[in-house]
């Protein structure tokens, strides 16, 4: 395979996930015939047949490469999939995921065309028996950094998930995957969009996201500490690099954890760890928050003012009022069921 010629460099990590594997690679098919596309597998160490159903794909294709390693967790194997990457861009896959080959390559072909560093693809949530997506996407679009650091802050259609992505390969092979952090996306997505400069928005569907309750994000635990730490860096950067969005990043901050306080209630083992977690950022963030929480508005503003000071029954009529507004006229799914 001649590696100049390599476009793109889709990176997958492997790690137990025998059940999820066939499809992920199915999925690959209109790519695997592409000489300017690499495949890079990086097995993680697996203990089920995982090793073998990778092998036996990568022998089969020359455009897929497979690499093998002690188990290091997630972030240790993406790093180490980008060292091996040639392509000018690069695509995160889970291994449990799948994509639409054709709509990536005309993803790619809008970000060559425009000369792109990032372009955040259309993705749904797979649920197994049905699809979740969002019914008003976005059109196919061209964003500056603040436009796209202000989604990614208000948590909008730009999420902190590293897949779903194109990324130019010299930009994010200069950032590592933080190793031994759960929710290693939440430290490292705002560092990849600072540095760069051209941004687009693709909004065809690219990757089928599929949720399981085994997954690092369907179970709570101590480890969702992570995400709350990831939340603390990338408001610090915020306020050093983009205070207008300050507060906002403040109040994401506090609303999860508030989120996983509540959680935490029915666990024993961690109430008073989440519980400390949430009191520790309500006070260091005080004003941040509240000014966060004021500039909402509507209900929203109503109910976490409401959460903000401790007013439970205000709180919980707000709460209840939001559920109903949300089913009758602000719905931003659609379920597509998928046919047995």
């Amino acid at each position: 395979m001649d590696t100049a010629l390599i476009t793109l460099s889709i990176i997958i990590p492997i790690y137990n996930v025998e059940n999820y594997l066939l499809d992920c690679f199915d999925s690959l098919t209109p790519l695997l015939e592409n000489p300017k596309v690499q495949i890079i597998l990086v097995n993680d160490g697996s203990t089920d047949k995982s090793s073998d159903l990778s092998l036996d794909f990568a022998n089969k294709h020359v455009n897929v490469f497979y690499l093998t390693k002690l188990n290091g967790g997630l972030s240790e194997a993406r790093n180490v999939g980008m060292e091996y990457a040639v392509g000018e861009y690069i695509f995160f896959l889970d291994s449990d995921d799948r994509i639409d080959g054709k709509n990536l390559v005309s993803a790619l072909s809008f970000a060559k065309e425009n000369e792109l560093d990032w372009v955040q693809c259309g993705y749904v949530y797979d649920y197994g028996d049905y699809l979740l997506a969002h019914k008003h996407i976005g059109s196919l679009s061209l964003m500056n950094r603040d436009q796209v650091m202000d989604c990614l802050v208000r948590d909008g259609i730009i999420k902190n998930f590293a897949w779903g992505k194109l990324y130019r390969s010299n930009i994010v092979q200069k950032v590592e995957f933080p190793k031994g952090k759960y929710f290693e996306d939440s430290y490292w997505q705002y560092q990849i969009i600072h540095q760069s400069n051209r941004f687009g928005f693709f909004p065809d569907r690219v990757t089928y996201y599929r949720s399981r309750n085994n997954s690092i994000s369907g179970n709570f635990s101590s480890r969702n500490l992570d995400l709350i730490h990831g939340l603390m860096f990338r408001l610090d950067f915020i306020e050093k690099n983009y205070p207008q969005l300050a507060s906002t990043a403040a109040f994401k901050l506090w609303d999860t954890a508030t989120k996983f306080e509540l959680i935490a209630q029915e666990i024993e083992e961690l109430r008073d760890i989440y519980s400390s977690a949430s009191l520790e950022i309500r006070n260091k963030y005080y004003d941040l928050i509240k000014r966060g929480i004021q500039e909402q508005k509507g209900l929203n503003r109503f109910t976490n003012e409401a959460k903000f000071c401790h007013h439970k029954l205000r709180h919980k009529i707000g709460e209840l009022l939001l559920k109903i507004y949300d089913r009758i006229f602000l719905a931003k799914f659609e379920i597509i069921r998928l046919r047995k």
